[in-house]
């Protein structure tokens, strides 16, 4: 099976949060040129419709201790750096994944997301994920949009552009 089958068939997600060298969460949103980031989101090929929406989130009062654990691991600076959520399609990980983004934009914390859909031709494409994940945290971190724009100005962000997910992971994350 290719890589293009194997994403398709995917039925998890993951939630993923960044720490800083120091230890503690990067919470500094700074300026961003709207210019900058819309040549950013063309050059990335990003997937728009791969946002979180609140309003697709679990029931209230539904899945409270999954998503208690999901948050305690958000605070924990020490636990690992991304965490897999995974059931069978239609077990409720995409509400899940929603509620969790809706929390986390509630508590202004930075995160990304990008949400799977066999039904979707852009939200099933592999080639897609990394370029939107690096978009969505370079609307967050100056310093990594900075990189990023200047990757994709080199002859190694034609990578990139091309959508070979390997070389993608390779030189987006390195």
């Amino acid at each position: 099976r290719g890589a293009k089958e194997e994403f398709r068939d995917c039925i998890s997600f993951g939630i993923w949060k960044i720490v800083s060298d120091s230890g503690t969460f990067e919470f500094q949103v700074n300026a961003i040129s709207a210019y900058a980031l819309i040549d950013l989101e063309a050059k990335l090929n990003v997937a728009r419709k791969a946002h979180y929406s609140p309003g697709k989130a679990c029931l209230e009062g539904t899945r409270q201790e999954l998503l208690a654990n999901i948050m305690q691991w958000v605070g924990n600076l020490e636990s690992l750096k991304i965490q897999w959520v995974y059931g069978f399609a239609g077990s409720g990980k995409s509400a899940v994944a929603n509620s969790v983004g809706r929390m986390l934009d509630e508590e202004k914390i930075p995160f990304t997301y990008f949400s799977c859909s066999r039904d979707d031709p852009d939200l099933k494409d592999p080639k897609r994920v990394l370029p939107t994940i690096a978009y969505s945290l370079a609307r967050y971190y100056a310093d990594f949009r900075g990189a990023t724009t200047d990757l994709l100005q080199s002859p190694a962000g034609l990578a990139v552009e091309t959508g070979d997910p390997k070389k993608q992971s390779n030189l987006l994350f390195g």
